[in-house]
């Protein structure tokens, strides 16, 4: 597990922020990837109907 937090990425971060929740920081970066094709838009759909065929509403 030590290896993975240390292991640093070759891309950098396209933004950061810290979120606490409670007595917890919770620090995440938002990374895209410049080859993808998936717009955001493209993503977020397929995202939601996974959610949506795994719960079965």
């Amino acid at each position: 597990m030590t290896e993975l937090v240390n292991k640093k990425t070759e891309r950098e971060p396209y933004g950061k922020m810290t979120c606490r929740i409670g007595k917890t920081d919770y620090n995440v970066s938002v990374m895209f990837s410049k080859t993808s094709k998936e717009t955001i838009e493209d993503k977020l759909l397929r995202i939601i109907e996974m959610e949506i065929s795994k719960n079965d509403i």
